[in-house]
């Protein structure tokens, strides 16, 4: 599909419309390709606003609808939080 990936950054969970427009996850962000893998353009990312003391991760498991026109991915959050000190 593409060459750009690297074993540092690789694609994941590519999934294809029906247009041939292609969506994959790499790092922290997801990528629109094009069926012959140029890219088309990459989304920001997507874990913004996590909630106070906790960091994101994701995304995973994309998915982009068969008319290419919407998307869907999931994301988690982590508690960051320490134990409180032994007394």
């Amino acid at each position: 599909m593409t060459t750009g990936g690297t074993s540092t950054a690789p694609y994941s969970s590519p999934t294809q419309a029906d247009d041939g427009t292609i969506l994959a996850v790499r790092g922290t962000v997801l990528v629109l390709l094009r069926a012959d893998g140029t890219s088309i353009r990459t989304l920001p990312s997507i874990l913004t606003d996590a909630p106070a003391g906790s960091g994101g991760v994701g995304p995973f498991d994309a998915a982009i609808f068969p008319d290419g026109q919407k998307l869907a991915y999931m994301v988690g959050y982590v508690a960051m939080t320490r134990p409180a000190p032994a007394s």
